[in-house]
């Protein structure tokens, strides 16, 4: 469908214009973030095997960011391999609840006002914890000002509506 194919186009023009970012500035954060997410997306839309055969270069470019510039948007480099780590299946690859756990509570840290960071880590916490500080977590979400644009905002709005019903 011209929709998916539309879409794996973006994800490879971004992936490899990641590539070549992380080349010419090695020293820059940019780069490195924006690779590992598209990146992400680019496997995810591929399927598992193409999720999971990037998931050490993702892993090791956000790391690489994490190093530059971890507040870089809204201390994304630790929220996306936070979500790595717990997307990321333990059993055939280096999935781990704990680690995500670990770098999401740096992102919140680093940008309490992101929304996404909470969403986040409301997965974890349902996992780990329990479905009621996960439901904490998402009430605390709900009350942030909105500090990104419309639509990303709409969608948070979603997702933790979405989140919430999963976790009653």
């Amino acid at each position: 469908d011209a929709l998916s194919e539309d879409k794996m186009n973006v994800f490879q023009v971004g992936t490899e214009t990641g590539e070549r970012a992380r080349r010419l500035e090695p020293a820059r954060v940019e780069g490195h973030y924006w690779y590992a997410v598209t990146l992400g997306g680019w496997g995810i839309a591929k399927g598992v095997l193409k999720a999971l055969s990037s998931a050490g270069p993702m892993r090791d470019a956000l790391t690489e960011a994490i190093k530059i510039d971890p507040k870089y948007h809204f201390a994304g480099p630790y929220r996306v391999r936070g979500r790595l780590y717990n997307k990321i299946p333990g059993v055939i690859s280096f999935g781990d609840n704990q680690k995500a756990m670990d770098d999401l509570k740096k992102a919140i840290e680093l940008a309490p006002e992101s929304k996404l960071n909470h969403i986040y880590m409301s997965e974890v916490q349902a996992k780990l914890k329990s479905k009621a500080e996960a439901l904490k977590t998402l009430e605390f979400a709900k009350s942030l000002p909105d500090v990104v644009g419309v639509a990303e905002e709409a969608a948070y709005r979603r997702d933790i509506s979405d989140l919430e019903n999963k976790f009653r």
